[in-house]
């Protein structure tokens, strides 16, 4: 009889409690649609985000992506009336094994939260001897609101 008491005591002083405490808001995931994603970019400007949201910009940040590339492939089309591209630039990584990647993109109704994971190689790794600079474009639905980038670093153990 004690026990059930105690049980009911704790479940009146919770009930107000849990009423009191601020509502979390729903978190949706934002479908995305990569634009290209590897390993070789010519993007010059070391690691970064961009956010485009304008084509002016995005035909100056893709112009310094295929920089290394001749001929020069043109821009994909993307329609900044309705859509957002968000590049992600690891910048030049050495040897071999790094990646970067747009893992998922989600809005809590005040800001946009970019996940990515940066794989690095172990030192057991065998890898090449090759400078590469990692990149991921992608786009989605257009929004005004902030942007947060939030980085994993992940070790591949092979």
């Amino acid at each position: 009889m004690r026990k059930l008491t105690l049980v009911f005591v704790a479940a009146a002083i919770a009930a107000p409690l849990a009423a009191l405490a601020p509502a979390r808001p729903a978190v949706a995931a934002i479908p995305f649609t990569t634009i290209e994603k590897g390993f070789f970019s010519g993007w010059p400007n070391g690691a970064a985000e961009v956010v485009i949201q304008r084509q002016r910009v995005w035909l100056a940040v893709w112009n310094d992506h295929v920089s290394n590339q001749f001929p020069k492939p043109p821009a994909p089309a993307v329609d900044f009336a309705t859509e957002t591209v968000y590049a992600v630039f690891m910048g030049t990584q050495f040897p071999s094994g790094h990646e970067i990647e747009i893992t998922s993109i989600e809005s809590n109704g005040s800001q946009i939260d970019v996940f990515l994971t940066e794989t690095s190689p172990s030192p057991n790794c065998i890898t090449i001897p090759v400078f590469n600079q990692p990149y991921h474009l992608v786009r989605l639905p257009k929004t005004a609101l902030p942007v947060v980038f939030h980085h994993v670093p992940v070790v591949n153990p092979c």
